[in-house]
């Protein structure tokens, strides 16, 4: 299996998945190979991204909480407790964050948000985020409609990021942590979801339904947010664009997202299954 992150991996700066990736992939699935995106990005997202390959493709998406088989079964939900949700939301706020919200609706996955944002940056995720956007009155009313609450995120200067996560309290309710930065590392997402959401258990649980070992899962990432699948699985593999963290944490190294470093990776899992 080959597990792949989106942003600054798959997708090059221009957010596409270039020819020669495409057919590197192709290639891995005509050998016998399965792929999942495993991404901080929203479901829709996603699931739009994957619906564009001539592939299967599963999804493990919102950095774990939520993900789907490459039939659009869904196999896999971890939702913050509800009772938890709006003390969660004051605790962001008073780190003088500016926080929105992930949920799931009656119509769909929905970033819910307050008002204008209180910074540029806000407004470009958000713009990045158009097709699931919904502005609300307040972020969690109890309103009697049928939600769940998936994650709650904010975008902020890094400093003050890594400073909350100092502060903030893990609890059995929420898991506060990053999925690195964004624009050359200067701003970071602060996020808080269940505990058990995560990349790794997510894909664990897939190989589950696949019956593959994690040991015969190569993964390729880029950011924070992928350190603990790269503790878990059995090839660990960093774009050249990656923090030194993350490159660090790789057992191989390829070129950047804009110099098709996951096809160099697939043609090297390919030499390598030939030998």
């Amino acid at each position: 299996m080959l597990a792949l992150d989106l942003d600054g991996t798959l997708l090059n700066s221009a957010k596409q998945v270039t020819p020669s990736t495409c057919e590197a992939l192709r290639r891995y699935v005509a050998a016998g190979g399965r792929i999942v995106f495993v991404t901080g990005r929203n479901l829709p997202v996603a699931r739009g991204i994957a619906q564009g390959l001539p592939f299967p493709v599963a999804l493990v998406t919102h950095n774990g909480a939520i993900a789907e088989d490459a039939d659009g079964t869904r196999f896999y939900e971890r939702y913050l407790p509800e009772e938890a949700v709006a003390g969660l939301i004051r605790r962001a706020r008073a780190e003088e964050f500016h926080p929105f919200l992930y949920a799931l609706e009656p119509e769909g996955v929905r970033l819910r948000h307050q008002g204008p944002s209180h910074h540029p940056v806000l407004e470009r995720y958000f713009r990045s985020n158009a097709s699931v956007l919904k502005p609300v009155g307040e972020l969690w009313p109890r309103d009697g409609v049928p939600r769940r609450a998936i994650q709650i995120v904010a975008i902020e200067p890094a400093r003050r990021v890594q400073d909350a996560l100092k502060r903030l309290p893990a609890t059995p309710e929420v898991r506060w942590y990053t999925s690195g930065g964004l624009l050359n590392g200067e701003y970071w997402f602060l996020e808080g979801a269940h505990p058990e959401a995560t990349k790794e258990r997510a894909l664990k649980a897939l190989c589950d339904r696949w019956r593959i070992s994690l040991a015969q899962v190569a993964a390729v990432g880029d950011n924070l947010n992928d350190l603990g699948l790269f503790r878990t699985v059995g090839r660990a593999i960093a774009v050249a664009n990656a923090p030194e963290p993350v490159r660090r944490a790789a057992k191989w190294l390829v070129p950047s997202n804009d110099a098709d470093g996951v096809a160099v990776a697939v043609a090297r899992l390919l030499t390598e299954a030939d030998r």
